[in-house]
């Protein structure tokens, strides 16, 4: 005969449940992590720093291996992980190996110093940053036609400093240097109301301005956004298509036929004067295009980093795509509102 000690038994029950109770949420909230990253070569080098030159060898990652991003380094290319879950962080990985699918400006900035080359060294993370969607001038005013001190490249992070009045313009740093850049080539920037306004501002130069018919912008910019689209969509199918040729599904030998009927240039951009402000950014997406459709033109084996190159070349293109889109859509919410 078995006998059950009933106030051990309630005590074993209870502790059971609180252990479920404890464990489920944070399994959810494990989950539900929205800075999830994957490692996307088959190796990969975690460091104690974001610098290849700088960061002492810590651990090694393999593909498929999963990690929670917690902080970027000062232009957002490295990202410092930790496991699922965890507390302790292990160390920083290039961008350049990890699969995400989240805005690395969201990120808080987590090395202030590491790789700075100006005399600008932040202390803390200034609370505000942006993601360049092309090649961006860093100005010594906030007007172009003005000076330029470095230019930051594309697909980077710029730590936001200040603002003109208009909110046009941002103070920024890069990497120790820091200047003015137009913000129409920025992305992340959702309450440049809460960035604190710079002093000792120049007055703002009076254009000449003429107006153009409703139903003419509004035309103009349902042609735009269909021409956009295009451009979004066969970015990503070429980002697919590399996809595949990374997993060995297909050895292209010649272009696949959306490719080689793909007639598009960047003076197809110029066709919509009226936004021809965002033609600069368009041109660095022709230009990632162009980088991914070179290599199928060549016949043999491709090489995994050549595979990968290509792969994310079509990928920035369609982030600058997307970004537009959403740009124009403001604009037309804007127009269509004051009617």
């Amino acid at each position: 005969m078995i006998i059950i000690n009933m106030k051990r038994f309630r005590a074993m029950i209870t502790l059971l449940m609180l252990a479920w109770v404890f464990i489920l949420p944070a399994h959810a909230q494990e989950e539900d992590n929205p800075f999830r990253v994957s490692v996307d070569p088959e190796s990969a080098v975690i460091r104690s720093l974001p610098s290849r030159s700088e960061g002492e060898f810590i651990a090694s990652a393999f593909r498929s291996d999963v990690f929670e991003a917690v902080g970027i380094n000062l232009d957002g290319t490295w990202f410092l992980v930790r496991r699922p879950g965890r507390v302790s962080n292990i160390g920083w990985m290039s961008r350049t190996v990890l699969d995400f699918d989240f805005m690395p400006e969201t990120l808080p900035l987590a090395d202030t110093q590491t790789g700075a080359t100006g005399d600008f060294i932040l202390t803390s993370d200034t609370g505000f940053s942006a993601f360049t969607l092309a090649e961006v001038n860093l100005r010594v005013q906030p007007r172009d036609g003005t000076q330029v001190i470095t230019r930051a490249p594309f697909g980077v992070v710029l730590p936001i400093l200040e603002r003109d009045r208009l909110g046009d313009w941002f103070l920024v740093t890069y990497l120790g240097t820091t200047g003015w850049v137009n913000a129409i080539n920025l992305r992340g920037i959702t309450s440049f109301d809460a960035v604190p306004i710079a002093s000792g501002l120049p007055e703002i130069p009076q254009a000449t301005t003429f107006v153009i018919p409703l139903t003419v912008q509004l035309d103009e910019i349902q042609e735009f956004h269909d021409y956009l689209t295009t451009q979004n969509n066969f970015a990503n199918e070429l980002a697919d298509f590399w996809d595949q040729v990374f997993n060995f599904e297909v050895m292209p030998c010649q272009p696949p036929e959306f490719v080689q009927n793909y007639l598009f240039t960047q003076d197809d951009e110029r066709a919509f004067p009226e936004l021809e402000f965002l033609v600069p950014r368009l041109d660095t997406a022709t230009e990632f295009i162009n980088a991914s459709i070179d290599p199928l033109y060549e016949c043999g084996v491709k090489s995994t980093p050549l595979v990968i190159e290509a792969k994310n070349n079509a990928t920035n293109a369609s982030i600058i795509y997307s970004a537009t889109l959403s740009t124009i859509a403001g604009i037309e919410a804007e127009i269509t509102a004051n009617r």
